[in-house]
């Protein structure tokens, strides 16, 4: 749950920052926010992939070890 609020909070702030530059949420109006903020984009991408639960980032943990316990308890289903 630490990780989760981690990741959601972060994701959360990083939509804010876009906000705050944009007074927009319609993605149709950005036109691209890699070419004008590459670091920035850089971390969305990590944030983002974390919060999926890429192997190596914070989420990746709690993810793995649901998966164990269900494959534990029913391997077909897992």
């Amino acid at each position: 749950m630490l990780n989760h609020g981690i990741s959601t909070g972060a994701l959360f702030m990083l939509l804010g920052m876009i906000y705050d530059r944009r007074h927009n949420y319609e993605i149709k109006e950005y036109g691209g926010i890699a070419t004008p903020m590459p670091h920035f984009a850089t971390l969305f991408l990590i944030v983002t992939l974390s919060s999926i639960g890429l192997p190596l980032l914070n989420g990746f943990v709690g993810e793995f070890l649901i998966l164990n316990g269900a494959f534990k308890a029913n391997a077909l289903w897992a």
